[in-house]
C-alpha cells in the first residue's frame, strides 16, 4: 500500500506540474532561469 501510494502521489504531482508550472516553480520566480521538468 505504501509503495502504491507513493507512486500515485508522484504521478499526480508530475501531471499537475506540467499544467501548473507557475505554481510548481512559484518560489523560484525571482529572475532565475527555470529548467523544464521534461
Amino acid at each position: 500500500m505504501g509503495l502504491a501510494l507513493m507512486r500515485h502521489c508522484y504521478t499526480e504531482f508530475t501531471f499537475l506540474s506540467r499544467f501548473l508550472p507557475s505554481l510548481y516553480y512559484g518560489e523560484k520566480a525571482n529572475g532565475e532561469d527555470v529548467p523544464l521538468p521534461w
